[in-house]
């Protein structure tokens, strides 16, 4: 706010010193100097640095040490400075100074290893930065429980697969005279893979014992299932995005549904084409690329082959979930689902128009207008009474308003949307006076036996 005395001096005095996030990257970072400095005392003391032959300091076991126990401090950090900063925007600040001051600390390494000062692996320098931003990452994600479960999921099991990918890259990285050292650390690595894949199937069964009591398809009841599981939103979406594509690619083929019910998106677009060239021109791509790259590195070609066989599973999937999810009408409620791409459960009576259209709007999309359209122009326009959330892919959520669709059959689905609005509330209208004459009946059958009553004392006496 200013003051009197600002105004006089051109000035302003900041309401606040320093902001949340500030304060988040501050105690995150001083939590991950602080250790680093007690690991960097433990490896002096302990004499693990000693010089060769030549006189150059061996770097290896303080640069596998710091990545190994940088791994566990950077979660740590991650924690604490995405409690006190209260945002997600705390952590991806401390990430990037983290990974920025590793790359600083490997330059001015690799200048000293290029005097003939000091001796480390290339590789272990490089690998040290980017452990330590992606624990600063995933620690510092809200891992939240769903309200349907109380409590909160152990943070500590995050430590089990850094350890064990910190321990597999030091396998490949490090060389054969350490080989004692990554022997020693597999005696804790295998029982720490064991306790991992013992948490993943209880995660598992309790997932499975959940979808068994929830409605919807396959991707609807394992979405539910993932969020109870996993107790974060972002992490269940991701994870049943591609168990769904994996899922509708691999399984088995079933009939279509009834035209009369399901409104299908890409049969008009001609979607099924498009995927077909697309899976021909990744397969000739491929067979090129990997002609090429396999010159310089098998393993890389490999890589890449299987990313592109990746692409075209995930391209057979999404094309035929646009079949086995289509949009649907019921008595109470329109499912909108165009494939895996967008899902939402919206009450008739909450739509308040439906207008087909046979242009793209004139005005400019607001924030609460959602296009869910597949590679063509919209054709239907539904105007809701109240915002509804809609779920994408990959944890995408919007809340909107106004829906802009083009489904197949566009006369057939409006009409369909605009007939069960004024039946409604006719029915209930029907249904509280059929209560009505009921209640009348026994009233005046009430009152007449009470009459009869009276009058029979008043002849007795």
């Amino acid at each position: 706010m200013r003051t009197p005395e600002d105004d006089e001096t051109g000035t302003s005095a900041p309401s606040r010193v320093t902001s949340p996030v500030v304060r988040g990257v501050l105690a995150g970072g001083a939590v991950l100097i602080a250790i680093m400095l007690v690991l960097a005392g433990i490896t002096i003391m302990s004499g693990l640095l000693a010089r060769d032959e030549a006189g150059r300091i061996d770097l290896g076991p303080w640069l596998m040490l710091e990545v190994a126990g940088g791994a566990v401090a950077s979660l740590l950090a991650g924690t604490i400075c995405r409690r006190i900063s209260g945002s997600y925007r705390g952590p991806v600040l401390l990430a990037a100074c983290v990974f920025g001051a590793g790359l600083l600390e490997a330059a001015e390494v690799l200048r000293w290893a290029g005097h003939g000062r000091v001796l480390a692996p290339e590789r272990l320098l490089l690998l040290a930065p980017a452990v330590g931003a992606a624990g600063v990452l995933l620690g510092g994600i809200r891992w939240s429980v769903h309200p349907s479960v109380p409590g909160r999921r152990p943070r500590w099991i995050l430590v089990i697969p850094a350890f064990v990918l910190t321990w597999a890259i030091a396998a490949m990285t490090l060389p054969a005279a350490w080989a004692g050292w990554l022997d020693a650390a597999r005696w804790v690595a295998v029982p720490a893979e064991l306790a991992l894949i013992t948490y993943l199937i209880v995660l598992a069964r309790r997932a499975i014992r959940h979808a068994r009591g929830l409605e919807g398809d396959f991707t609807t009841r394992f979405r539910s299932a993932a969020r109870t599981v996993l107790g974060h939103r972002i992490a269940a979406d991701i994870l049943t995005t591609e168990v769904a594509v994996l899922y509708h690619a691999f399984r088995p083929p079933r009939p279509p549904p009834p035209e009369a019910s399901a409104f299908t998106a890409h049969r008009e677009v001609g979607y099924t084409g498009i995927v077909i060239g697309l899976i021909l021109a990744i397969a000739v791509e491929t067979v090129a690329v990997h002609a090429l790259v396999r010159t310089w590195s098998g393993v890389a070609a490999w890589i890449l082959t299987g990313l592109s066989l990746y692409g075209c599973v995930w391209l057979v999937g999404d094309l035929r979930a646009m079949s086995a999810r289509p949009i649907r009408v019921t008595p109470s409620s329109l499912l909108l689902r165009i494939g895996l791409r967008w899902e939402a459960e919206i009450a008739l009576e909450d739509i308040e128009r439906t207008e087909p259209l046979t242009a793209m709007p004139a005005q400019p999309a607001d924030e609460h207008t959602l296009t869910a359209t597949l590679l063509r122009t919209p054709t239907l326009r539904l105007s809701l009474a109240r915002p509804v959330e809609i779920t994408g892919m990959y944890g995408i959520r919007r809340t909107a308003r106004t829906l802009l669709l083009a489904p197949d059959r566009t006369p057939d689905l409006a009409a369909l949307l605009a007939t069960p609005a004024p039946i409604r509330p006719i029915r209930s209208v029907r249904s509280n006076r059929s209560v009505r004459p009921s209640h009348s009946v026994r009233s005046s059958r009430s009152v007449r036996s009470s009459r009869s009553v009276r009058s029979s004392r008043s002849v007795r006496s």
